[in-house]
């Protein structure tokens, strides 16, 4: 990595990325509403280094690294080269300069999504009365490229809206970010960790403490996700130390802490995939009916933060990954007694994938499409039949 650079005005930090037979790649992280740590490189060895693994080509920084952040990475490679070894490979990592370790500065970072999971731990942070080891978080980073493409600025400017309103209520000082890192990553499942903390570590002046929020619980065991517990802490540098927090409550269990807590910050939830022009939930995708059927199981009405009930046409066919988060909801609606949800939930999970209604709609559309689509479904109901059959 080549051509590192700081901007003149401090906020933005740039380097050029060389990958063996490849053309030279721009990399590039920027404070939107706050200057960088202008003498440090290690947010770009973050952004780097997954791209890098996927080529199997080492690494060498013309620049300032830290001494914990090198030696951090190579178990952080190690376990990632074990949950993907046909797709990542360790590398060496060298730099021009390699500092001791510094003191890190007082404040604590967290990057805050607006989903469920940050709004749990920034809510726990402020409302929890048993101690941290931590200082309480005085800062919240929201980065525009990391859910949000950086083609969709009129998104991002709404979503950032959300965010400041959820932040200012909570006590926190939110800053604002942007990165191209998503754009070199082989796959955004597996580096999104690495996205965060790389812009987390940009601003390490302010912050010496950087708080990823848990997405899955111990209970659901999806340890090879792109944040994650197991590596997460591998993260840290010698200025900024990297906590995973909220790993033992499922999501279905934090928006029910957070409806009992603060139930006025529900309303700035924002969980989809896909905002709207406006940066707002579409109550269209599959993320969407799932929040929203979780809410239902535990007796949550619309909190202001869907604009219509989301749809649940786009739900099935429920991958294998999510089905155990379905059965979850199901369950609980079951055990808090709301047998309508449950049933709902347990229909979409049997739902075969060519009642899909999209699907349907697609073969009315294409010609010669619907032989092909009602054979299929033929299939699938002789399938059924038989499976029924040898069940009973």
């Amino acid at each position: 990595m080549r051509d590192v650079r700081l901007s003149e005005d401090g906020c933005e930090l740039r380097a050029a990325l060389v990958l063996p037979g490849e053309a030279p790649q721009e990399l590039w992280v920027r404070g939107l509403t706050f200057p960088l740590t202008p003498d440090c490189h290690d947010a770009l060895l973050l952004g780097a280094l997954l791209p890098a693994m996927s080529r199997g080509a080492n690494l060498r920084i013309e620049g300032r690294i830290t001494h914990r952040l090198l030696a951090s990475l190579h178990p952080w490679q190690l376990a990632w080269q074990a949950w993907r070894p046909g797709r990542y490979r360790a590398v060496e990592i060298t730099a021009d300069e390699v500092e001791s370790d510094s003191r890190r500065a007082d404040g604590v970072v967290m990057a805050l999504s607006g989903g469920v999971d940050s709004l749990f731990t920034l809510v726990g942070d402020r409302s929890d009365p048993v101690p941290r080891a931590r200082p309480p978080i005085s800062h919240v980073m929201f980065v525009h490229g990391q859910d949000i493409p950086l083609s969709r600025e009129g998104a991002f400017i709404g979503a950032a809206s959300t965010v400041r309103a959820a932040a200012d209520g909570l006590g926190a000082e939110l800053l604002l970010a942007s990165t191209n890192i998503r754009t070199l990553l082989p796959s955004i499942e597996d580096g999104h960790g690495l996205l965060l903390a790389s812009v987390l570590n940009a601003a390490s002046d302010l912050a010496g403490t950087a708080v990823l929020s848990a997405s899955y619980s111990l209970q659901e065991d999806r340890f090879d996700w792109g944040s994650n517990p197991i590596t997460d802490p591998h993260l840290s540098s010698g200025r900024q130390e990297v906590l995973h927090e909220g790993l033992h409550v499922t999501r279905i269990d934090k928006l029910e802490y957070l409806a009992a807590t603060r139930p006025d910050v529900l309303r700035h939830l924002l969980v989809c995939p896909h905002l709207t022009s406006e940066g707002t939930n579409c109550c269209r995708c599959e993320k969407c009916a799932r929040t929203w059927m979780s809410m239902r199981a535990v007796g949550i009405g619309n909190p202001g933060c869907y604009a219509t009930e989301p749809s649940l046409d786009r739900v099935s066919p429920i991958s294998e990954g999510l089905r155990p988060i379905w059965r979850l909801i199901a369950d609980r609606a079951t055990e808090r007694g709301h047998v309508d949800v449950a049933r709902t939930v347990r229909r979409l999970l049997r739902r075969a994938p060519w009642r899909h209604p999209s699907l349907r709609r697609t073969a009315d559309r294409v010609p010669g499409a619907r032989r092909i689509y009602q054979a299929a479904r033929y299939a699938g109901k002789k399938r059924s039949g038989a499976t029924e059959g040898r069940r009973s």
